[in-house]
């Protein structure tokens, strides 16, 4: 069975969310801090599975406008969940991967390599990705 990670956008919050690949959504306890959360949710996900062979970490939101027009909350939540989201499922997905010698892939944007004003937040954050990855 093929598990998948993600934020999921409801009422304004963002959840962690597991979703099995028969298609049934089911959400894990949405702690206070979501990088834990997320770190969590990859471990319970690898040990049920005995292993990863890889992890995509493909997390995306926006928050568009200046930097003097995005209340610091939004822009906070936007680095949380493309970029601290990322960094959490990768590091805790490495002990898994380094056993069976898997893969990561990370994705970033255009934007991680192009600033763009009115996406100020969402480029801060794909940067972010394109040095966390090294490319």
């Amino acid at each position: 069975m093929t598990e998948h990670l993600g934020f999921l956008r409801s009422s304004d919050e963002y959840k962690i969310m597991a979703m099995a690949s028969y298609g049934r959504p089911r959400f894990l306890p949405e702690p206070r801090d979501a990088v834990h959360a997320a770190e969590a949710a990859v471990r319970r996900v690898a040990d049920r599975a005995g292993g990863l062979d890889a992890v995509v970490a493909a997390a995306g939101t926006d928050r568009c406008g200046r930097l003097v027009d995005i209340p610091g909350p939004e822009w906070d939540r936007v680095v949380l969940v493309n970029l601290l989201g990322t960094a959490a499922v990768v590091r805790a997905a490495l002990p898994y991967l380094l056993r069976s010698h898997g893969k990561v892939v990370t994705v970033g944007s255009t934007l991680g390599v192009r600033a763009l004003s009115d996406a100020i937040a969402y480029c801060a954050s794909k940067f972010g990705i394109v040095g966390f990855t090294g490319r």
